[in-house]
């Protein structure tokens, strides 16, 4: 047993004095901002190439500044859900669109009338819609068919 704690005490050793060597390197820190600057360039190049993805990243910025994609929070005015509808508001354009079996609390109500609306083009009834707007220029002239 004495042997094999030694041997084991040795291997060990000799292992780390051949890892030690100089091909461990600390990683370089990564710069997170430049990261995400870089992937929203070329996603908005390829939205620019591709009608039916800016209307997509449209409905998921607006979507995202609303509620940040939470469907049972409530907004300060009585707004409720991923979309923030306003119950009337809500109830208006379920009237408009003819889906008149949705319920406003249900979140894919909420995000079947929201594609309707915005199809529609009604997605300036959204505070976000301005702010996605100014956030990616372009993205919101462009993507209305």
């Amino acid at each position: 047993m004495k042997y094999a704690i030694t041997l084991a005490v040795i291997l060990l050793l000799c292992c780390g004095m051949l890892y030690s060597g100089t091909d461990y390197r600390e990683p370089e820190p990564l710069d997170i901002p430049a990261i995400v600057e870089a992937k929203d360039a070329e996603v908005a190049q390829l939205a620019a190439e591709n009608a039916q993805l800016r209307r997509e990243l449209l409905f998921i910025r607006i979507e995202r500044c609303e509620s940040s994609y939470r469907p049972d929070v409530y907004g300060k005015a009585g707004e409720y859900g991923q979309y923030q509808f306003k119950e009337a508001t809500f109830n208006w354009m379920r009237g408009m669109s003819g889906l008149e079996n949705l319920q406003w609390k249900s979140p894919a109500d909420q995000e079947l009338l929201a594609r309707w609306a915005m199809e529609n083009n009604l997605e300036k009834h959204w505070a976000c819609y301005q702010i996605a707007c100014d956030q990616w220029p372009g993205l919101c002239e462009e993507a209305t068919p």
